[in-house]
């Protein structure tokens, strides 16, 4: 039970330390959105049809990092370096190291 509720610490405060950079930096999601896909490291998502809609990686991003930000969803580890570049902070900050 240990692991878990250390795992579930690390993706809150992964996700409060994206939200506050992300708003040190002056960026709404949908901005940050935008960047992270414009960015080289930042692995390539296709659109999904979602019932009559067609769901642009922007629009499923911004929910993504909504989920982020509240740690209700876990980051993937393959996002890590276009947040970074993105936000222009450094892993550690990102995981709470200082």
């Amino acid at each position: 039970m240990k692991g878990i509720n250390n795992s579930v610490r690390v993706q809150k405060t992964l996700g409060s330390r994206i939200r506050a950079a992300r708003n040190h930096a002056k960026l709404s999601r949908n901005e940050f959105a935008e960047l992270l896909l414009q960015n080289k490291d930042y692995p390539e998502i296709t659109p999904r049809k979602v019932s009559n809609d067609i769901t642009t990686p922007s629009e499923k991003l911004v929910n993504r990092i909504k989920q982020w930000e509240r740690g209700e969803n876990p980051v993937g580890l393959e996002f890590i370096p276009a947040i970074c570049d993105v936000l222009r902070c450094d892993v550690g900050y990102l995981f709470g190291e200082y």
